[in-house]
């Protein structure tokens, strides 16, 4: 994972006891480590290279014949594919009947060092979640994304497997002639992280939010309705800002070196917000990087905490096409601080969000 640097000037305050880290090294929202492993037949494989673009499950046991599981969920694999996801095994042992690998993704893991690994990041204890011819499956998204963890017994895990991804939203593709080149994650924080910092916003001392801008040869900050209305709180307390920047950081950053080759930034402050609907809160188009002082800003990232429950209030990238994104709560807009973009007024409620930017 690409190094991430704390920008210099955050000053601490007293802590607000708030904002929890996940408890896990791998949790809801984090991508799951690639690895490398033979196959049955000894060739050697990597999961990344593996994946179709579909949700994939991975399912560890350490044998197939010493876990009920592996015939339920092998018997059961047309209905998880039409249910939207490919199962992979993660074995100890090799099966001991050919018939069992018959269209069976299986990776052997004879030293046990990539189900250990991961069975530990998961806060599952290691191996011993294994005993007794138990699985665990992890449930990931289409970009390999923790969802959640299962690991019901027996004929359970299937049931429980495509119940799960049975109840989710499948997004249905669209022919696109144009779009805005920025990165939309889904569920980067968890509900509990998107309540605590509401909590935050709510008992902290919001003030009318600025803009920034050179008049002659000065640059001035200013609150200027007629651009931008909001409430803003700055972050400063120094342990809120470890936790948002190593839980945010770790998620995005893969994701911002795979899709734009970009690493090594460093966070500028966190900034909460809120758009009320009462106030007609909006921010007109801007770009984010066009004053001496944000002239090192690479990237800008707007996370939604409440999402799913206002009205109004998408972004929109106008010199790309008139498209609006608008993340679901926890979910965020990674975009390039060049582009021209615009925060629509909130027609229904106060729309909550943390937004901070990347410099080089």
């Amino acid at each position: 994972m690409p190094a991430i640097r704390t920008a210099p000037h955050m000053r601490a305050m007293e802590a607000d006891g708030l904002l929890q880290a996940p408890k896990q090294m791998l949790a809801p929202g984090d991508r799951a480590p690639n690895f490398v492993l033979p196959d049955p037949e000894g060739a050697f494989t990597m999961f990344y290279e593996r994946v179709t673009g579909r949700p994939a499950v991975l399912v560890f046991a350490e044998a197939a014949e010493a876990c009920p599981a592996f015939a339920s969920v092998q018997a059961a694999k047309a209905d998880l594919e039409a249910a939207g996801a490919d199962v992979f095994w993660i074995l100890q042992t090799p099966p001991k009947a050919a018939g069992d690998l018959v269209d069976a993704r299986v990776w052997i893991d004879p030293k046990k060092q990539i189900a250990k690994a991961f069975l530990e990041q998961t806060g599952l204890g290691g191996l011993r979640a294994l005993a007794g011819g138990k699985a665990v499956a992890l449930l990931l998204d289409a970009n390999q994304r923790l969802l959640a963890v299962e690991n019901a017994a027996g004929a359970g895990l299937a049931a429980s497997i495509q119940a799960f991804y049975g109840g989710r939203d499948r997004p249905t593709g669209e022919v696109r002639r144009a779009n805005a080149p920025v990165l939309v994650m889904p569920d980067l924080l968890s509900p509990e992280m998107c309540r605590d910092l509401i909590e935050m916003f709510k008992r902290g001392d919001a003030q009318e939010g600025s803009v920034t801008s050179v008049v002659g040869k000065e640059q001035v900050s200013r609150i200027h309705h007629g651009r931008k209305k909001r409430l803003d709180f700055a972050i400063a307390d120094r342990e809120t800002n470890r936790i948002l920047q190593q839980t945010i950081g770790r998620r995005i950053a893969p994701e911002l070196e795979k899709a734009f080759y970009f690493s090594k930034f460093r966070f500028d402050r966190f900034l909460l917000c809120s758009y009320d609907a009462a106030r007609e809160d909006r921010f007109r188009t801007h770009r984010d990087n066009l004053s001496p002082e944000t002239g090192d800003r690479r990237f800008a990232m707007t996370l939604n905490l409440n999402g799913d429950q206002y009205e109004g209030g998408e972004l929109t990238f106008p010199e790309y096409g008139p498209d609006l994104y608008k993340p679901g709560d926890g979910g965020a807009v990674i975009f390039s601080c060049s582009l021209l973009h615009e925060a629509l007024p909130v027609t229904e409620g106060t729309r909550y969000a943390l937004l901070t930017f990347l410099r080089a």
